[in-house]
């Protein structure tokens, strides 16, 4: 019943009002032309002139508020994931995804990985040992779900699996591991739980998964509910911690202490 969405360029403007993610990307490399997350070299600007972080010697901020203890929990809850070595779950509001994995990344100290480039890059290198054209993978990935076409693709998906699961577990450092929508779109949401169960018998450092989500509702992502069993395992980033300023002293206590 909704209206027909309007065509380029309307559709641009459309998007930038209401601050979408999505910027149109001309066909490169092989993969067709369409919408998609921005990257971080051209994608970025509009919401990091939004979303500032605080410096905190140069700006306060109500650091005894809801806001801030909220931000400062999620700050706890972020250090004891690290330190227990968990796979955690981080809902982040759409209009600040990538900021917040940039975020997170920075002031962790610790690598972001994007899974649906890792998937890409290994389905890649299959149809390529298989002699397979991955022109004719990226027709299928179109195809309607209950053709020959997807079925195959499938199959190559099934194939690719096994070695993008090894690079999630091998990998010895602690990773925010991002763009888990293929890995839902192939009927792969299992593996979330293989890496939680991973972490009870092995020595992997922490995956903190960051999908779009609010913080009233458990994570979901394309209407498939991501494996949460308790509530450790998810969490909300806050815009207050994004903004940085549960860390930002009050400007009247930084002019005292100069007086």
């Amino acid at each position: 019943h909704a209206e027909t969405l309007p065509g380029r360029p309307a559709l641009d403007h459309l998007l930038t009002r209401i601050e979408f993610p999505l910027e149109w990307h001309e066909a490169s490399e092989g993969l067709p032309a369409g919408y998609a997350m921005p990257v971080p070299s051209t994608g970025l600007t509009r919401h990091t002139s939004t979303l500032r972080r605080v410096t905190t010697a140069l700006h306060g901020g109500p650091v005894d508020s809801p806001e801030a203890q909220q931000a400062l929990r999620f700050d706890d809850t972020l250090r004891r994931a690290l330190d227990s070595r968990r796979v955690l779950i981080i809902t982040c509001d759409l209009s600040y995804l990538e900021l917040g994995g940039q975020a997170l990344s920075r002031h962790l100290g610790i690598d972001a990985l994007s899974l649906d480039r890792l998937l890409i890059d290994t389905l890649r290198s299959q149809s390529q040992q298989i002699g397979a054209d991955w022109r004719v993978v990226l027709q299928a990935d179109r195809a309607a779900h209950d053709t020959v076409d997807w079925r195959r693709l499938g199959s190559l998906v099934q194939r690719a699996l096994p070695a993008v699961r090894q690079q999630l577990l091998d990998n010895p450092k602690p990773l925010i591991v991002q763009h888990l929508g293929l890995l839902v779109r192939y009927g792969h949401i299992g593996l979330i739980q293989e890496l939680r169960n991973s972490v009870l018998d092995s020595t992997m450092p922490a995956r903190l998964l960051l999908v779009p989500g609010d913080e009233h509702q458990a994570p979901v992502l394309d209407c498939a509910a991501l494996p949460v069993i308790t509530p450790n395992d998810w969490t909300h980033l806050p815009k207050f911690w994004l903004e940085n300023r549960h860390r930002a002293a009050p400007a009247t206590d930084a002019a005292g202490s100069h007086s």
